[in-house]
């Protein structure tokens, strides 16, 4: 019989085979005098169906469980090649609609910011948030999360993929009749819910590993040296298995259940041995524990393996931005220096002569950051948009920062150490204003290299103050340190997809001190350039007080006449 049930591949041709077994053998009339056959020729009770079938279709089973998860995943990795193949193909050989999908996972601020009519459900202001599963959640939720439409398309074949499953493993754990010989039934009935439940969770835990394995493989084909083909599509190729690796514990919820169903059939078996908890067992299958160290493992590996892809990711971004702002910074090219150079602001200072007379002088400081140091940020939060920075890992933005931040560093120690003693003081000074915005602006506390940063400002900063004249420092230091906390503030809306959140809005709660009030609120780079338009005036602190202390001691007299003038206006107005 064994060799019979072979040729049976699937669960559902089980369990009606099961069932026929399990009738005729509960129904035939040859089977009432079984028990008197037994004991005269074995000198011993046997029980043919708990001793000789139920293995048999347990073990059938079990095998049917194991080539259904490999057929799973091998139809997962299919899914997975022919993404990669359209991704690195010419977009051009594909249809408008695939090429569409496919620059969303190239751009996904293509799919987050462009409105679509799944972003609310329907039925979601009638739902409460508890009677809800992620994949009901809408539009809104997956682009919060970063989850594409080719990565839900994915999640949702692997979840139908085990739904089925499940749904046949469901149906051969209790037969179709169970009115005659109920006891027989259930004496085995739990061996088998824990032996499917073993082999279930058992499977789900190996395809995780298997999928973890996969990636890994897929990282380290990409990054192989002798590889000239690397481009940007296999860092989005990455990029979508860092997402898919991160979707599947909520997208797909029945792999939690299958990995929960050991656990939970376990809890059942030791809470009672009777027929009601026996039945509540079977209810287990659809509703698993919310919190668990087996879920939370798989969790754990699942999201290191999306960690990996992003690293991947980082590791290539800090590469290419790095050496576009290595080949921009440079000292001994005069059109380098020229390319980079900004706006200074001119400032008018007093000082006392010798014989009492107030000698008024004008002095330039740097007001913003060098044009490269700039272009370096805007380009890597092009890149990070790209990716979705909300749905980035803040340890991951923080390494990602961390590492720009110390190849940039790297660059200016470098550039000073090539050019000793060819560094003026113009640039010492714009040098120095670009290493306190760094420092101050990108820094991140919690990142493992913020000692190793600190210690290279410190060392910059020292060099720095050394090329420039001490009494020119002490005059110029007051003003450079103004002038970088503002423009901070105005660069925190640019560049605030990878400053550290914390410090911006410390720097947005803060009113600058300063001695005038500021002109406008747009960042000034050439002065040769007329303003076609009037720049827009920013109301200080101090102005909106000054105002409300006049408005407070105004004549009673003086504020109804204006008062009256105002209803007139407004009166003739509407005439």
């Amino acid at each position: 019989m064994k060799e019979q049930m072979s040729y049976v591949t699937t669960i559902k041709s089980m369990t009606s085979l099961k069932d026929t077994v399990w009738t005729l053998y509960t129904q035939d009339k040859r089977m009432k005098c079984w028990s008197e056959v037994c004991s005269q020729l074995f000198s011993r009770p046997v029980n043919l169906w708990l001793d000789e079938l139920s293995p048999l279709f347990s073990s059938r089973v079990k095998e049917i469980i194991a080539e259904h998860f490999h057929s799973i995943l091998s139809a997962t990795n299919n899914q997975l090649d022919k993404s990669k193949e359209l991704m690195l193909s010419d977009p051009h050989m594909n249809s408008d609609t695939l090429r569409s999908s496919l620059n969303k996972e190239v751009d996904m601020s293509s799919f987050i910011w462009c409105e679509s009519a799944n972003d609310l459900p329907a039925a979601d202001a009638w739902v409460s948030s508890a009677h809800k599963t992620f994949e009901e959640g809408g539009g809104l939720l997956m682009k919060a999360n970063g989850f594409t439409p080719v990565v839900q398309s994915l999640c949702s074949r692997l979840n139908q993929s085990l739904v089925s499953l499940m749904a046949e493993v469901e149906a051969y754990r209790l037969p179709q009749e169970v009115d005659k010989d109920v006891s027989l039934l259930l004496s085995n009935q739990e061996e088998i819910s824990a032996a499917a439940a073993e082999v279930i969770s058992r499977e789900a835990h190996e395809a995780i590993c298997s999928l973890s394995n996969l990636v890994a493989q897929e990282i380290e084909a990409v990054s192989t040296p002798d590889d000239s083909s690397f481009s940007s599509k296999h860092c989005s190729w990455v990029l979508l298995l860092a997402r898919f690796t991160a979707a599947v514990p909520k997208l797909c919820p029945h792999l939690e259940k299958c990995v929960l169903l050991q656990s939970t059939a376990s809890q059942t078996d030791q809470s009672s041995r009777s027929r009601s908890m026996a039945m509540s067992m079977s209810r287990s299958f659809s509703k698993s524990v919310s919190i668990d160290p087996l879920w939370s493992r798989a969790c754990e590996t699942l999201a290191q393996t999306s960690a990996s892809c992003y690293r991947f990711w980082c590791k290539n971004t800090v590469e290419s931005i790095s050496e576009v702002f290595r080949e921009s910074l440079s000292v001994d090219d005069v059109t380098s220096l020229l390319n980079n150079v900004t706006r200074w602001d001119e400032i008018e200072i007093e000082e006392d002569a010798e014989d009492g007379k107030t000698i008024k002088s004008l002095i330039s400081v740097p007001m913003q950051t060098t044009w490269c140091l700039q272009n370096c940020f805007n380009l890597l939060c092009n890149e990070v948009n790209k990716v979705g920075s909300h749905s980035i890992p803040r340890s991951l933005q923080t390494e990602l920062v961390s590492s720009i931040l110390l190849q940039i560093l790297s660059v200016y120690k470098s550039n000073l150490q090539d050019t000793s003693g060819h560094v003026t003081q113009a640039v010492a000074l714009q040098y120095l204003f670009d290493v306190w915005y760094l420092s101050s602006t990108l820094l991140w506390r919690e990142s493992d290299k913020a000692a190793e940063i600190e210690s290279l400002c410190s060392s910059l900063t020292k060099d720095l103050q050394a090329r420039v004249d001490p009494f020119d420092l002490d005059v110029f230091t007051p003003y450079m340190q103004r002038h970088c906390s503002r423009q901070r503030s105005r660069s925190a809306v640019l560049f605030g997809a990878i400053a550290d959140s914390e410090k911006l809005l410390s720097t947005a709660t803060r009113q600058p001190q300063t001695g005038r009030a500021e002109q406008h609120n747009v960042l000034p780079l050439y002065t040769t350039v007329a303003a076609r338009f009037p720049l827009l005036p920013v109301i200080s602190e101090t102005s909106r007080v000054s105002a409300q202390t006049a408005a407070s001691k105004r004549p009673p007299a003086v504020s109804a006449v204006a008062a009256s003038l105002t209803v007139r206006l407004y009166s003739v107005a509407a005439s």
